[in-house]
């Protein structure tokens, strides 16, 4: 599981931020549903990051994802360009991009970080933790290595400048290194609420598992009656990426197909009465009914590949009823779930003591110099942290910040200076 990521000088995240999931020194509410404990440490099984539209939310969990697509795809060549995406609204000279997890697996504890601009990595370290004890196993600035096992010295005198170590030594066997890439790989997972893989997919598969999910929606009230899944041609590869392909020593698929998850519904005339059951393309459902599907499919996916996974939405609660929302939240915070929740939302309704501890709930606000910001409640002093507090009462209030200023009469003022401007020319034309 995640423990924290840090991020800096990406996006709208200019100064070192740092996203924890440890819980709060001293905090023993929910202990045994909203938490698990690895290694001595307890750690969050949901953050939430409220804050308003372009508040930066979004660039910190894409600051992750990247960091994940960085280590897992590797440039091909020493000249191919690195997804440099520094704050750019300042006449400072440009740093680097600074990533950093701290993450369980294995009954281990990791920590491994780079920087890097568009044309180098600038630093990589990978360390082991025990307890509060740190033990480097190798690091490097640039392409010179200040700790390196003596077994990996040669793979370390071949990484190209923009080329993470990190895959060189797992694609040697080294142990180490591989945990660390098996743990991005598989069990820090991003969901696109219009992108099921097909592993999950395959799932369906499984006459248990069809049926808790169905039986899961409906107690969501939506009405699908069954899950099906079809195999579904695709068209055909363009004879130029078939060339290209085939020149790589690749394989062309003779009929490419896609595996469809089809829904179920029973229709009625217009007195009630049943007539035929009709089949939908998932895609053609609401966003609200593919939203709460990929949720539950993502957690039945955790659940059955082992636990101990990190789930990544972007606003998971995006077309989804308030109490719809408040109930996943207490579905991420239950006994049954054992992996961790990190999503975005808008939704002040779920700032709701009565699901949540203070440490689960962090905030994004932009100053005026586009800067983002993040900040967990646990962080304010009392008596903002009171056990009775009303966290939505204090938000509003803009206590802690993160809160939209919104001025109604100057945005409509501003409209209509417009209007008064086109009546003015069409005066002139007149």
């Amino acid at each position: 599981m995640l423990i924290d990521f840090t991020i800096k000088n990406f996006r709208s995240l200019k100064n070192e931020e740092i996203l924890s999931a440890e819980a709060g020194n001293r905090l023993r509410k929910f202990n045994d549903e909203n938490t698990i404990a690895i290694h001595n440490t307890r750690i969050l099984k949901n953050l939430l990051l409220f804050g308003p539209n372009g508040s930066g939310k979004s660039n910190l969990l894409a600051g992750l994802e990247i960091m994940k697509n960085m280590i897992l795809n590797p440039p091909s060549k020493v000249v191919t360009k690195l997804p440099y995406q520094p704050f750019i609204f300042s006449n400072e000279s440009l740093e680097p991009t600074f990533f950093k997890t701290v993450f369980t697996y294995k009954d281990k504890k990791y920590s491994y970080s780079f920087s890097y601009n568009s044309n180098e990595i600038i630093t990589e370290k990978l360390s082991v933790l025990n307890g509060n004890k740190k033990k480097p196993y190798f690091e490097r600035h640039r392409n010179k290595f200040t700790i390196i096992p003596k077994s990996l010295k040669s793979i370390g005198a071949q990484t190209k400048k923009n080329s993470l170590f990190l895959y060189n030594a797992q694609n040697a066997n080294d142990p180490v290194s591989s945990n660390v890439m098996e743990w991005f790989n598989n069990n820090l997972v991003f969901f696109d609420e219009f992108s099921i893989s097909e592993d999950m997919k395959k799932l369906l598969y499984i006459p248990e598992i069809k049926d808790s999910l169905v039986k899961f929606l409906k107690f969501a009230d939506i009405n699908i009656e069954d899950l099906k899944l079809q195999q579904v041609n695709v068209p055909p590869f363009p004879e130029k990426i078939r060339e290209f392909i085939e020149s790589s020593g690749g394989k062309v698929p003779d009929s490419p197909t896609v595996l469809q998850i089809m829904t179920l519904h029973k229709t009625y005339d217009e007195n009630g009465n049943y007539i035929s059951d009709k089949l939908w393309n998932i895609d053609d459902e609401s966003t609200g009914t593919k939203k709460i599907f990929l949720i539950a499919l993502s957690l039945i996916y955790a659940k059955k590949y082992g636990d101990d996974k990190t789930l990544i939405f972007d606003e998971f609660d995006s077309n989804l009823h308030v109490e719809l929302s408040k109930a996943l939240i207490k579905i991420f915070n239950s006994n049954y779930n054992k992996s961790q929740i990190i999503s975005t939302t808008h939704e002040l309704n779920l700032l709701d003591k009565k699901n949540l501890r203070i440490d689960q709930i962090y905030l994004l606000e932009k100053d005026f110099r586009g800067i983002s910001n993040l900040k967990s409640i646990f962080d304010f002093k009392d008596p903002k942290k009171r056990a009775d507090l009303n966290f939505v009462k204090w938000y509003i209030k803009g206590i802690y910040g993160a809160y939209p200023q919104i001025d109604v009469k100057e945005m409509l003022r501003s409209l209509n200076s417009i209007s008064k401007m086109g009546e003015q020319q069409n005066g002139k034309k007149s």
